[in-house]
């Protein structure tokens, strides 16, 4: 298990340990680019915002795609957005705003699929993402199915999931509200 803490401004520390988090932290070893901070703006802007402008914000979060064909820019915008959506979900999950800004989003793309679910006794959405492969440089997809599960009631993440098998690489959420000052002195 490692650890991910994603600030309100957009910073994202990291560390292999619980234990090592709060020494990440008190250093303000920022390992976040500002992208956590565009995708979660972006879902911000989804939430009520035009969806259309929504998307064009979401799909650029990450930087411009290369050029490519116009068959393969709706399907590369597609993933992009998917992408992204799933980077805001993980950096945001503490704000329902941002939770609703990715939903709108995602229900704009055709290869998402949604299931009813049951995780741990609790009611939940599988949101599974099909797209095929794009063809377009450093900018391709692989085509390759990931799912998120979300509580249905709430939208707070509980697991990722990429490929096509059950894996021990699953990522799996927990979120909570803290500050940067508690996690540096260790009270998390």
């Amino acid at each position: 298990m490692v650890w991910d803490l994603y600030g309100d401004d957009g910073s994202y520390y990291f560390a292999q340990t619980r234990d090592g988090l709060p020494a990440q932290v008190a250093a303000h070893n920022n390992q976040g680019d500002s992208l956590f901070g565009r995708e979660v703006e972006a879902a911000v802007y989804a939430a009520k915002g035009d969806l259309d402008t929504a998307r064009q914000k979401m799909a650029g979060a990450a930087g411009k795609p290369g050029v490519i064909s116009e068959r393969d820019d709706k399907e590369l915008t597609d993933w992009w957005i998917w992408s992204d959506s799933i980077g805001a979900l993980k950096a945001g999950a503490g704000n329902p705003v941002v939770r609703e800004g990715v939903l709108r989003l995602m229900s704009t793309l055709p290869h998402v699929a949604v299931t009813k679910t049951s995780t741990d006794g609790r009611p939940t959405l599988a949101l599974t993402d099909t797209e095929p492969p794009v063809k377009a440089g450093p900018k391709s997809s692989s085509g390759e199915t990931q799912t998120v599960t979300i509580d249905a009631d709430t939208g707070v993440p509980i697991s990722f999931h990429s490929g096509q098998n059950k894996s021990s690489d699953d990522v799996k959420f927990e979120v909570s509200r803290v500050t940067l000052a508690d996690v540096a002195a260790g009270k998390f």
